[in-house]
């Protein structure tokens, strides 16, 4: 966590009291990603489902949900699977920990959120038993990457896409 009066205080998400807040956070994130990848749905369309989703692979995968608080606002969040099993025959099913999202709002982008929320995940992955964690993050992403490559983060794998309409 960051430091002084304007330290984030990373908590455990409840999805069952806290819902409204979760849809409105991946609207949020979904309508930022879509500034990166316009061919994205709209927030607003997709959030309610996706927050089930994000919660039924939660109870899959040993996983949680964080949210990032500064002066009782929410500031970002960030969902994390402990126990994930790759399903690739040639990774020889070997489990790991996935950062499913991270996000922060822009008014408090810059001062700490996402690392303090990294460091959460990562301490959950490793109590989970995983020793490695993954993410992916959309390739003109730049800020995102670079945030997760000063957190230790490295390449992996990557996918490549051809749009097939004229």
């Amino acid at each position: 966590m960051a430091a002084g009066n304007d330290a984030f205080a990373i908590r455990r998400c409840d999805p069952r009291q806290e819902r409204a807040v979760l849809i409105e956070a991946v609207a949020a994130l979904q309508d930022f990603e879509r500034q990166v990848e316009p061919r994205l749905p709209k927030g607003e369309s997709v959030a309610p489902r996706y927050v089930e989703a994000m919660v039924q692979r939660c109870m899959a995968f040993r996983g949680a949900i964080f949210l990032a608080e500064q002066h009782q606002r929410v500031a970002g969040f960030c969902c994390v699977l402990a126990r994930v099993t790759d399903s690739a025959l040639d990774e020889g099913q070997r489990t790991y920990a996935s950062l499913g999202e991270l996000f922060v709002y822009p008014t408090f982008r810059g001062r700490g959120a996402a690392r303090a929320l990294l460091s959460v995940a990562e301490a959950f992955a490793r109590e989970g038993g995983s020793a490695t964690l993954r993410v992916q993050v959309l390739a003109d992403n730049a800020g995102a990457r670079a945030t997760y490559e000063q957190f230790g983060f490295r390449s992996r794998l990557l996918e490549l896409e051809k749009p097939l309409t004229p």
